[in-house]
C-alpha cells in the first residue's frame, strides 16, 4: 500500500504545473493561493537542488495550508486529499525533516517564518469564517509542534546522534 501511495504521489507531483517549481522562497502569492500540493512540489524541487532550508520552509508552509484544508473538509473516505497528503508527508516530508531536525534553532526560525507568511498571504479557499477557523487550528498545531521541539531539543539531538544522524547546531 505504501509503495502504491509513493508511486501515485510521484505521478501526481509530476503532473502538477512546473512553473511553480521555479519560484523562489518565500512562497509566491500565486502559489500560496493554489493547492498546497503545488507548494510541496516546490519544496521537493528545492530539496533536490540542494536548497535545503528553502525546502524546509516550503514544506512546512505547504503542510500548514494542507492541514487547514483537511480540517475544513475532512477526507472521510481516505482516497482523496487526505491520501495525497499522507503520501506527500512520507515522500517529501521524510527527507526534509531529516535535514530540518539537524539544526533545531534554524527549524524553529523557519517555523516562525512559515507562521508569518501564512498570516500575510491569503488563502482563497480558506476565506470563509469556517476556513479562517480551520487555518487558525492548523497554525495552533504548528505552534504546538514548535513548543514540543523547543522543549525536547536536547532529546532530539541525542536521538539523532544515537541514530548516526548529523546535528549541525
Amino acid at each position: 500500500m505504501i509503495r502504491l501511495l509513493k508511486t501515485l504521489t510521484i505521478l501526481l507531483i509530476a503532473a502538477l504545473p512546473a512553473r511553480v517549481v521555479a519560484q523562489p522562497a518565500p512562497v509566491s502569492a500565486e502559489a500560496a493561493a493554489g493547492h498546497p500540493a503545488l507548494i510541496m512540489k516546490q519544496a521537493s524541487a528545492a530539496f533536490q537542488a540542494g536548497r535545503r532550508d528553502e525546502a524546509t520552509f516550503l514544506f512546512y508552509f505547504g503542510q500548514l495550508r494542507y492541514r487547514a484544508r483537511l480540517i475544513l473538509a475532512p477526507d472521510t473516505r481516505g482516497d482523496g486529499d487526505g491520501a495525497l497528503f499522507a503520501s506527500l508527508m512520507e515522500t517529501i516530508g521524510r527527507p526534509v525533516n531529516g535535514h530540518a531536525y539537524g539544526d533545531v534553532p534554524a527549524l524553529l526560525k523557519i517555523i516562525e517564518r512559515v507562521l508569518a507568511a501564512d498570516r500575510s498571504l491569503p488563502a482563497p479557499d480558506l476565506a470563509s469564517p469556517q476556513g479562517r477557523r480551520a487555518q487558525e487550528a492548523a497554525r495552533k498545531g504548528l505552534r504546538e509542534l514548535a513548543d514540543h521541539i523547543r522543549a525536547n531539543r536536547d532529546m532530539i539531538r541525542q536521538q539523532r546522534q544515537e541514530n548516526g544522524l548529523e546535528n549541525r547546531n
